[in-house]
């Protein structure tokens, strides 16, 4: 999952105080990858997805296909039920063998979430979760 937002945005900094550290959403995204990108420091990224409000909740596979994305502030069942139907919907794809091998060996139903390539190409500032 890409997560745009920004310092300055209230409902950024609520998401991230109180709805990522919140206990069951830490265990339901134990198969995703998480990635901050602050749109105003890696504006190549947020121009690249068109994101045009912050927060925004990008859900990619590893070949950068997007499942879906959400704009806006989300609570914790809100998160819960987002992170759960990106699983369902990664796992209900067809994935070939030369996919999941591309995954490092991860078996598809293991949800991983990556940011792109241009993040490396470019050296844009990127933080984990």
């Amino acid at each position: 999952m890409v997560y745009f937002g920004a310092d300055w945005c209230p409902p950024c900094n609520m998401m991230k105080e109180e709805v990522f550290t919140d206990l069951k959403v830490i265990a339901a995204s134990s198969k995703l990858i998480w990635v901050y990108v602050d749109v105003d420091e890696d504006s190549f990224l947020a121009n690249r997805y068109g994101i045009s409000g912050v927060p925004t909740l990008v859900f990619i596979t590893p070949q950068e296909e997007e499942l879906f994305r959400r704009v806006g502030f989300r609570d914790v069942p809100e998160i819960l039920e987002d992170i759960s139907n990106a699983v369902e919907q990664y796992d209900k794809g067809e994935i070939t063998q030369e996919e999941e091998n591309s995954t490092s060996g991860y078996s598809s139903s293991l949800f991983i979430i990556t940011i792109i390539s241009a993040v490396m190409v470019y050296g844009v500032k990127r933080r984990y979760y």
